[in-house]
């Protein structure tokens, strides 16, 4: 225990572990030296006791990670794979969604117009504001990977050829 080890310290170790001069120190340094049971004896003597630092030591246990890059590449593909059917079916509410606008649009619009190809039709100008950049749908693309990666690592899955399994070790 730590209070024991704490307990067995003497002055004496702290000066012989602090200092760089002292070779020899008697064991009760605060009481006077004398030849029978208080004489200077060396700093590395086993007189003075020493502190076991390994009681300080966390005893918690360490957690190994089970994570290779075979893991990895699994979990990204997995990933990419979830990603890809989400994207597929927000496609297709956003057809379905598109199209319902576009017929409600062109009933209050007139049909010509709807059909512009004129760049600066307010049609055109707000379409063309909207489109992001393509660095920042990479950079969108990977941060989803990565997401969807986290989740799926750390959901408590082991991977069976590429293939989720609800594993008992994590």
């Amino acid at each position: 225990m730590q209070i024991n080890e704490i307990r067995k310290t003497s002055l004496a170790r702290i000066i012989c572990d602090n200092t760089d001069d002292v070779g020899q120190l008697q064991p009760r340094v605060m009481m006077q030296t004398n030849m029978y049971d208080n004489c200077p004896v060396s700093c590395n003597s086993s007189v003075i006791d020493t502190l076991d630092m390994n009681q300080w030591v966390d005893t918690e246990p360490t957690f190994t990670s089970i994570v290779n890059k075979e893991t990895l590449r699994k979990a990204a593909r997995i990933s990419q794979r979830r990603i890809l059917n989400e994207n597929q079916a927000i496609a297709l509410r956003t057809c379905q969604n598109s199209l319902q606008v576009f017929i409600i649009s062109n009933m209050l619009v007139d049909p010509a117009s709807a059909f512009s190809n004129d760049d600066l039709s307010p049609l055109a100008v707000l379409a063309n504001t909207r489109i992001p950049k393509r660095e920042a749908l990479d950079i969108s693309k990977k941060s989803r990977v990565l997401l969807e990666m986290t989740k799926v690592l750390l959901s408590g899955y082991a991977f069976n050829n590429n293939n989720l399994q609800k594993s008992v070790l994590i």
